[in-house]
């Protein structure tokens, strides 16, 4: 039973984190977007 705790623990943690790397690359892009729309137009 610990190991499965342990698992599903490590599984939500590494979730989290790749979620947060997600959301910070698509914030990027769309910042790099406008700056890139701004020197074209």
């Amino acid at each position: 039973m610990k190991k499965i705790c342990d698992l599903v623990l490590i599984t939500f943690v590494f979730f989290s984190i790749a979620g947060m790397g997600v959301t910070a690359g698509f914030f990027c892009f769309i910042t790099v977007c406008k700056l890139l729309w701004r020197i074209v137009g």
